[in-house]
């Protein structure tokens, strides 16, 4: 089954259910049915036809959904991107994707105009969501609105018979050697985790999952939607997460699922009250440490679920379930890979030892392809043919597997990974800075934090509030970091190479906190 044949199931055998409750808007699974196929219709009338790619940047909105299902139903593969880029960061995965359109609003389109997208990119279609008039793009523009309303509901173009593997979607995830990697996932990867999701956790059509992580992301386009489709459940779809409303809201769309990454829980934790009433059964994700999960399960007798993923490898490769489940585990492997725990000379460690954890499919097409235009990346990462995820773990005699941190040089803020390197090369372009690094910082409830140490140019000056400065007007707000200093010099390497670990060790004292406005005594 691909996942038009997916889109199909959910209206022939749903089409009367709620789909998506969205604030005051609300669709049926035909209302989803008849949207995207005008609007597939209305791609192909502007020219993104089969094979294309096509950058979607927009924020959790319905049409975020649409145009993402529109692509698929005609072949085209949705590049999903974090709608905080912008500069290089953004022009990177434009360029790197080959993407020749782009779906965006308002908000978004001041970045995208930044770049010569026609001559540098390629890219010479736009489709934007807006109430005004836009005025000064040098490319063809389209409202949104005005496509979907003046085309066909008609559904013969949808493409039912994709080759298998057929690319879906691109979703960049960031890399500590090199610049940001294009996972391109294929049909059949969504349909598997949605199968494989749905029975974990008991979904049906009484289901309501709230989705509030950002669309772009993995977490809710293969652990959310697929399973959905499959089970004829509701999408409630919030537009970030809040843990001020979060319960009320669960409340008032009677949520009995939702997922999360990192620190969710965390921060949930510090809000909910010994005993909550609440419509959830059941939440399920990746991050949470064990005491939260204990805290939270017994505040609003709902279980929470562990698991271990990422883009690669169909958004979960681990998890506990509602018929196995172990308090403090990332739970057991999905039938469909062989998952195993491998040294440094990738040999196999028994039990009870800690080592990386290393994937391969045991079913066609059930994870990525490859990094998109990055041979080497790919080739890299499938060392031995295992996929090397970079994190580390441990398995006990019964199967359970056990997370223990992080091999890459990643920081993991908020549930999200944030790439060093990406960093480190925005901050090197200012023109008084020698040379800089970043490196995470333990924190209760971000998880890490940022800090940033940079060394100037000889002769030259900068201060740390025009530092920060120059860091907000460059750099995305999530890659913005917490801690700033600037030194004399760094320790190195007999290789020139900075010793990163000094700094992770020196902490935050003496260096500048952002949310202090003040150097750490």
């Amino acid at each position: 089954m691909n996942f038009n044949e997916l889109l199909l199931a959910g209206n022939e055998n749903h089409p009367q259910n709620i789909f998506l409750k969205f604030e005051e808007e609300c669709y049926t699974y035909a209302d989803m049915w008849n949207i995207t196929n005008r609007l597939a219709n209305g791609f192909l009338k502007k020219g993104i036809k089969k094979g294309d790619h096509v950058s979607i940047i927009l924020s959790n909105r319905p049409e975020f959904i649409w145009s993402w299902f529109a692509l698929s139903k005609i072949g085209a593969i949705a590049v999903t991107l974090d709608t905080r880029l912008k500069g290089s960061l953004l022009h990177h995965q434009l360029k790197n994707s080959e993407s020749m359109a782009i779906i965006t609003e308002d908000e978004f389109l001041p970045a995208i105009l930044e770049m010569d997208m026609k001559n540098d990119l390629g890219i010479d279609r736009l489709i934007i969501i807006s109430d005004k008039d836009v005025t000064g793009i040098k490319k063809e523009m389209t409202h949104f609105n005005t496509l979907l309303n003046e085309s066909e509901v008609d559904s013969g173009l949808i493409e039912y018979t994709l080759l298998p593997g057929w690319p879906l979607t691109i979703v960049y995830t960031s890399g500590t050697t090199g610049p940001a990697k294009g996972v391109v996932n294929p049909h059949e990867t969504f349909v598997l985790s949605g199968r494989d999701i749905g029975d974990a956790v008991g979904m049906d059509q009484t289901d309501n999952l709230y989705l509030f992580l950002p669309l772009f992301h993995a977490n809710p386009q293969l652990m959310g939607i697929p399973a959905l489709l499959l089970n004829g459940a509701t999408i409630v779809l919030g537009r970030k997460f809040s843990a001020s409303s979060f319960w009320d809201t669960v409340n008032h769309y009677h949520v009995t699922l939702f997922t999360y990454v990192g620190t969710v829980l965390s921060i949930l934790d510090k809000v909910t009250p010994p005993l909550v009433r609440t419509s959830l059964r059941t939440a399920y994700g990746g991050g949470a440490p064990e005491e939260i999960w204990r805290s939270l399960e017994k505040k609003t007798n709902a279980r929470m679920m562990e698991g271990y993923g990422m883009a690669e490898i169909g958004g979960f490769a681990i998890m506990n379930s509602l018929k196995e489940s172990k308090i403090g585990s990332i739970g057991k492997p999905r039938e469909l890979y062989d998952i195993r725990i491998f040294d440094d000379h990738d040999c196999e460690l028994p039990a009870g030892e800690v080592g990386e954890i290393v994937v391969r499919p045991n079913v066609p097409y059930s994870m990525f392809t490859s990094y998109f235009n990055m041979e080497k990346n790919t080739i890299s990462a499938m060392r031995n043919l295992w996929f090397h995820t970079g994190d580390l773990a441990e398995k006990d005699s019964n199967g359970f597997f056990y997370f223990k941190g992080r091999k890459k040089n990643m920081i993991r803020r908020k549930g999200e990974n944030i790439s060093a390197y990406d960093i480190e090369n925005m901050v090197q372009q200012h023109p008084s800075i020698l040379e800089n690094a970043v490196v995470p910082i333990p924190d209760e409830i971000a998880g890490q934090e940022i800090k940033l140490s940079v060394v100037c140019r000889k002769g030259e000056e900068v201060s740390i509030e025009e530092l920060y400065k120059w860091l907000l007007d460059n750099l995305p707000s999530h890659l913005v970091p917490r801690y700033l200093e600037i030194r004399e010099s760094f320790e190195k390497t007999s290789s020139e190479k900075i010793k990163l670990q000094v700094l992770i060790d020196e902490g935050i004292k003496h260096v500048w906190d952002r949310e202090r406005k003040q150097i750490s005594r």
